[in-house]
């Protein structure tokens, strides 16, 4: 990466970053705002991957009533969170697109189906369930949701500068030609870094909690990120939008965020 392509990339960053940390900070509404923004352009750049049939509009809308889903089931009884009304939606969401594709195109139903219910797993899913886990006991906790932005945000900022200028061994080169395993070990160590400065500061987890938390990013952030360079490689093109100014689009941005955070759910669910 060029110098010039560094600096877009910071300038970039610290609104984006900030914006992030202000919605976060200033209360639970501005956090499920920040949600609903992230699955509108998250899922509107998956269209435009996976569904490169549908015009514009046609993108827009079915983004929005993803975003609407989502805020509708923000407020569904606690019980219905984590199977009947949120997998009743979904349903009702492919059945919705279902009808949408026989009365357009009847010969990609079935294919076309898959994939935009595909996307409804894996966007709307994380979103919904990074509101739970930072609304445990219907409290929110802001610091659930910075710490996970702040780990997955170190194991970049330290897997990239480790990998280029220590990288040499490629871990999927057929799928991204720029991800190596010192890049990889990079990142844990900006994770544990980060975690232990949680402990330090005692915010909100012990650190074996945010230490695990970091391993779950690191693990599936990285399988994330594999997942969505797939994507882009089995249509040819290198960045899901170009929103983001020298980081591509949103997908390019939190791919990590969506793979990590169902998991993290699981963790808070079955083991905390």
């Amino acid at each position: 990466m060029s110098k010039s392509n560094l600096v877009t990339r910071v300038l970039t960053a610290i609104p984006l970053g900030a914006t992030i940390i202000g919605c976060i900070l200033w209360g639970s509404i501005s956090f499920d705002v920040l949600l609903a923004l992230i699955a509108f352009f998250c899922f509107y750049e998956y269209q435009q991957i996976c569904l490169p049939s549908l015009n514009t509009g046609q993108r827009i809308f079915f983004a929005s009533i993803v975003v609407i889903t989502l805020i509708a089931n923000l407020y569904i009884p606690k019980q219905a969170r984590w199977s009947l009304g949120f997998s009743l939606s979904i349903f009702l969401l492919s059945v919705l697109f279902i009808i949408f594709q026989m009365r357009s195109d009847h010969k990609k139903t079935l294919s076309n189906s898959s994939l935009f219910a595909l996307g409804l797993v894996y966007i709307l899913v994380p979103m919904r369930y990074f509101h739970i886990i930072c609304n445990e006991s219907d409290v929110y906790k802001p610091a659930i949701a910075l710490g996970i932005f702040l780990l997955i945000w170190a194991g970049d900022v330290f897997a990239y500068f480790i990998g280029k200028n220590f990288g040499k061994n490629l871990i999927a080169p057929l799928i991204s030609p720029k991800k190596t395993w010192e890049g990889s070990i990079g990142g844990i160590i900006g994770i544990v870094i980060i975690a232990f400065s949680f402990n330090y500061f005692k915010v909100s987890l012990l650190f074996t909690e945010w230490l695990i938390i970091g391993i779950i990013i690191w693990i599936f952030g990285t399988l994330g990120d594999f997942f969505e360079s797939a994507l882009k490689r089995s249509v040819g093109i290198k960045d899901s939008g170009t929103i983001l100014p020298g980081h591509g689009g949103f997908l390019d941005r939190f791919d990590s965020l969506l793979f990590a955070v169902p998991v993290i759910a699981l963790y808070f669910q079955w083991f905390k």
